[in-house]
């Protein structure tokens, strides 16, 4: 919009967008490897509601020793949270589905995809 002026308001609704921070938190044990757990780590994390157990450990397990795939720290902590099964045996996370904001370039389709084919791999007639 050339020669429009952009004016800022100066009311309390409207607030700046100015990037800050973040101290990351001290290293935890709670993990087998030592790492920080994820909710120590990241900004928000909602675990699905009614989540008594996952299917992740199987996954890792068929990613691991059929696959040759291994992942980091936060991808295991994921992938617990996205295969979450509430105590029926159902996914905990269905109809909302999940959701990832993450940076370019860190693992999500790495994740995601090895999720997959270690699924299909266990699962004979998936597709």
């Amino acid at each position: 919009l050339a020669g429009c002026r952009t004016w800022r308001r100066r009311s309390s609704s409207w607030t700046s967008a100015r990037r800050r921070r973040v101290p990351m938190p001290p290293k935890s044990s709670g993990t087998r490897s030592g790492a920080p757990r994820l909710s120590e780590v990241a900004r928000k994390v909602a675990a699905p509601k009614g989540a008594v157990t996952t299917g992740w450990p199987a996954v890792r397990r068929t990613c691991s020793q059929k696959l040759g795939i291994e992942f980091d720290p936060w991808q295991d902590q994921v992938g617990g949270l996205v295969l979450a099964k509430r105590k029926d045996g159902s996914l905990a996370s269905t109809i909302d589905g999940v959701g990832l904001s993450l940076p370019r370039q860190v693992g999500k389709t790495y994740l995601i995809a090895s999720m997959m084919f270690a699924l299909c791999v266990n699962t004979p007639g998936l597709l």
